[in-house]
């Protein structure tokens, strides 16, 4: 299973694959949810469709400088 992670004190340079920043700052969470979206997209686009995908969202407040779009590409099998 493909996880990602989207927190308030994240970051969208990082993987995404870590719950929480590391000790350096260095990776941990995306930052936004398009982020975590076009990581998804690109993912699947490079061979990982078929595998279940989870996307946590950390608590907080979530803000949107856009509206989240979400299409075919997004959905599961």
């Amino acid at each position: 299973m493909q996880k990602w992670y989207v927190a308030i004190d994240g970051d969208d340079q990082w993987s995404g694959l870590l719950a929480i920043p590391n000790a350096a700052k260095s990776d941990g969470p995306f930052a936004t949810l398009t982020r975590a979206r076009d990581a998804l997209r690109q993912w699947r686009r490079e061979g990982g469709s078929g595998q279940d995908v989870d996307i946590h969202l950390a608590a907080g407040t979530h803000r949107l400088s856009e509206t989240l779009v979400l299409d075919q590409r997004d959905s599961g099998s």
